[in-house]
């Protein structure tokens, strides 16, 4: 201990007084080697990690010996400070983040802080399916749904990648419909992916299946007419027609619109 602190003053004064915080952070390394509790030591190093330029040398001391003592939550802050690093790479931010999920999750067991840490990526990135995949995954493990949704659903206006806002309005419409049974809610958000272009067999198809379980019989008729404008053959167009003519005759007993539904099937095949 005597021997470490001698150390220590040593580095305080390449630090201090010849301003060579590099050189200093090496020697506090020496020391943790040496003994690794020693208390100004680790105290140093963890207020060098505040400076950006030496996290990266302060991560190498630290990192070992936090995993050794099981301190995640240490280790955790250390790289939350890294994630917030000036002039940090896309990739190795990557990385960090993917270590900081892990440690949160695994190490210590807190789902919620390991969502919002791939959710930040996601914001970033809302391209990259794997964060959305690692969002889906936890949201799986806690069932707990609704974060996701609003995650997914507030990032749509800042998107201007049609097929991503597509794909994304569709997600959020599943989980308001199997996950939440928030019917109303999957409908408008079906509605907002329809509005996206694209694949609009997949959106129209998600509608149909929501009216028809919610009984909106008027709006499911016009589901399933613009399925029949779309169908790639005859006798599909006139399957939407005949559907859509049954729906108006059984459920809303409009039998003049029946009708009309029925000769459009028979003019169709």
């Amino acid at each position: 201990s005597a021997r470490a602190d001698l150390m220590f003053r040593a580095a305080q004064v390449i630090a201090n007084e010849e301003g060579d915080t590099q050189r200093a952070i090496e020697r506090l390394g020496v020391i943790v080697g040496l003994l690794p509790t020693h208390g100004p030591t680790l105290a140093a190093l963890a207020a060098s990690s505040d400076d950006g330029e030496a996290l990266n040398a302060v991560t190498r001391i630290l990192e070992p010996l936090y995993r050794s003592s099981q301190n995640f939550a240490e280790l955790a802050a250390l790289y939350e400070k890294r994630l917030r690093a000036d002039a940090i790479d896309p990739e190795q931010k990557r990385s960090d983040a993917g270590v900081l999920a892990r440690l949160y999750e695994v190490g210590l067991g807190d789902l919620g802080r390991a969502f919002d840490v791939w959710g930040r990526l996601f914001d970033e990135e809302p391209e990259n399916t794997s964060f959305q995949a690692e969002l889906e995954r936890i949201t799986d493990v806690r069932g707990d749904f609704v974060p996701l949704a609003e995650r997914y659903g507030e990032k749509l206006a800042d998107i201007v990648d049609t097929d991503l806002a597509r794909v994304l309005a569709s997600k959020v419409a599943l989980i308001y419909e199997d996950a939440l049974g928030n019917f109303e809610a999957a409908a408008s958000m079906y509605q907002k992916a329809l509005e996206y272009g694209g694949n609009e067999g997949e959106s129209l198809a998600a509608l149909e299946r929501v009216y028809e379980r919610t009984g909106n019989w008027a709006a499911l008729c016009e589901v399933l007419a613009k399925e029949a404008e779309i169908a790639p053959s005859p006798e599909e167009q006139a399957d939407y027609s005949f559907r859509a003519g049954d729906v108006r005759e059984r459920h809303m007993g409009d039998v003049q619109a029946a009708v009309v539904f029925y000769r459009e099937a028979l003019e169709r095949v």
